[in-house]
């Protein structure tokens, strides 16, 4: 049962004799000191019965004892309101408790009760879910899927309020009627959902014929990350973004299992990515999933698209504006790591080696020939000690991503204008594991009488000194934590030349290398330059027809 302060809740009712089955149903309680309220919902538990309370003159916090053995409901409750200015009236499956004027009635005449269809006005087509509340209070019911409903009324003439959303809302007064059907019309002043199509076309939402997803760009502007494709995690249905755990390496969409084309401001691209749009340049992301799309863009929109409508200027404020965001985000280390043994030196059958991590018992005073990499040079006797339990700790560095955006904007009567900057910092966990990304865009819309040109530019630069490191073979948890023991410490291989361009500071000359070395030597550099954009301009000949030349880049 749910009751509101100072309210009339109807729940919704069902046709039975009611009076007679009151009298004869019977239940037991054992509740004692506890609120009216839960009473009241424990006897609807036990039966088909639901409650119409009037707030005013019940106190459903009133503490009460509740203990009956076989006992019909109109006992139990003419015991609990005994002594009150109340009397029990029950319709079909309802019981209400409404104030007794005249204290003889004896409850068989149910309140007033109207019932009632209401429908599309257009198609005449029955309206499921629509509130129906007693204008003045939060009394009320919904239309059921056929579009019926029932409602029980305090006093003979009330205003019943029908409202749905799409439509406009609806008031009708119940005079002496005991059935009101109502027709609702489709409100025409709501604000529809537009997407920007192919070439510039703009569509009402509704009005496509495939399935479209909008995201916002302010929902994906809240955590500023490299990538804004990672920020589409989970928030498209069908869309699988897979985000890779490898440094500056570019996470990929999958759309109901296929790749996506990528389309910006109505442009389809082979290279561009959202990886290469700032964040702060997007204004929104529609996600074509019908392969009905690929009629705007041929066989590569046979898998939908994905398509990117980026900011211009604010068509809300006047003048020139400047917005200056700046964020900044610290990695402290993994969420969660392999567990691995620092009991054992590397070696095997108990017995030290330079490969493989089942070698000699540690820290029990035990000694064999370890590599000095401060003499650079094999010592014998030197003690097997676990010296190197946090390597991949004492080797990872403090990750940060910062992310600064100034963008100038103004907007006049004919014309908007936008250019925008953006540069973000990414500092990688390990030794040179850095990535610039810079993103530069400038846009605009010039509007006279029936002629139109709008234009867009980008230019996205990502530039890193090392990429690599990340993966399995060769990368640095595979050296760190996977084969080599904890009988060497990290510390001491920060100088990985032992002869400058020829011969590493390293114990190991089979299968691993010193993982400074790796990070500062064996690299993957990534340096690349995106630029896109288009030039678009449109006459009006009609009101429902206009010519639209563009060039695009």
């Amino acid at each position: 049962m749910r009751l509101t302060l100072l309210s009339i809740i109807l729940l919704v009712l069902s046709a039975l004799p009611a009076t007679l089955v009151a009298q004869s149903t019977k239940i037991s309680l054992k509740m004692e000191n506890v609120p009216l309220n839960d009473v009241l919902n424990e006897i609807e538990a036990k039966s088909d019965y639901t409650f119409l309370v009037n707030l005013k003159l019940v106190d459903l916090s009133r503490k009460v004892d509740a203990v009956f053995v076989n006992t019909s409901i109109r006992d139990i409750l003419e015991s609990l309101f005994k002594g009150q200015n109340l009397k029990i009236v029950v319709s079909d499956k309802q019981i209400i408790l409404t104030p007794d004027n005249n204290g003889s009635d004896d409850g068989t005449n149910p309140p007033k009760k109207i019932t009632g269809k209401v429908r599309d006005a257009k198609t005449l087509e029955p309206i499921p879910g629509v509130a129906i509340l007693i204008k003045g209070s939060s009394m009320g019911t919904t239309t059921t899927l056929d579009g019926t409903y029932s409602l029980g009324l305090p006093t003979a003439d009330v205003v019943l309020v029908f409202s749905y959303l799409g439509y406009k809302s609806a008031e009708h007064s119940t005079g002496n009627l005991t059935m009101l059907n109502v027709d609702l019309y489709e409100t025409t002043t709501e604000i529809e959902g537009v997407v920007v199509t192919a070439l510039g076309i703009r569509r009402e939402e509704k009005a496509l014929g495939y399935s479209v997803q909008k995201v916002d760009g302010q929902s994906i502007q809240t955590v500023k990350v490299v990538d804004p494709t990672t920020s589409l995690t989970g928030k498209v249905s069908g869309l699988m973004v897979k985000n890779s755990t490898n440094f500056g390496t570019d996470a990929i969409l999958n759309l109901r299992g296929e790749i996506p084309l990528i389309v910006v401001d109505g442009v389809p691209s082979e290279n561009i990515t959202l990886n290469d749009i700032s964040q702060d340049d997007i204004k929104t992301i529609d996600i074509l999933k019908g392969a009905t799309a690929s009629a705007l863009y041929g066989y590569r929109g046979a898998n939908g698209a994905i398509m990117i409508t980026t900011n211009r200027g604010n068509s809300q404020l006047k003048g020139l504006q400047v917005s200056v965001n700046s964020s900044t985000m610290f990695n402290l280390g993994f969420v969660v790591i392999p567990e691995n043994q620092t009991s054992y030196s590397s070696g095997y059958n108990g017995h030290y080696a330079d490969d493989y991590i089942w070698g000699d018992k540690l820290d029990i005073g035990r000694t064999t020939t370890l590599w000095d990499p401060a003499a650079m040079e094999w010592k014998d006797s030197v003690p097997l000690v676990s010296k190197g339990k946090n390597n991949l700790k004492n080797f990872q560095e403090l990750g940060l991503i910062t992310n600064n955006n100034i963008s100038v904007s103004s907007q006049g009567e004919h014309s908007n204008f936008r250019t925008s900057i953006t540069h973000i910092y990414n500092k990688g966990q390990f030794p040179n594991q850095k990535l610039d990304k810079i993103i530069y865009t400038l846009g605009g819309e010039i509007n006279y009488n029936k002629f139109t040109i709008e234009s867009n530019f980008t230019y996205s630069k990502h530039i890193s000194p090392n990429i690599r490191g990340n993966q399995y073979s060769g990368g640095y948890l595979y050296n760190l934590i996977g084969w080599l023991g904890a009988e060497w410490d990290i510390n001491e291989y920060k100088n990985y030349w032992m002869i400058k361009d020829e011969k590493q500071n390293w114990f190991n000359n089979e299968w691993y290398d010193n993982p400074y070395f790796l990070a500062n030597e064996v690299i993957q550099t990534s340096d690349r330059d995106i630029t896109s954009g288009f030039v678009a301009a449109s006459y009006k000949l009609a009101p429902w027809m206009k010519i639209n030349p563009a060039h695009r880049a």
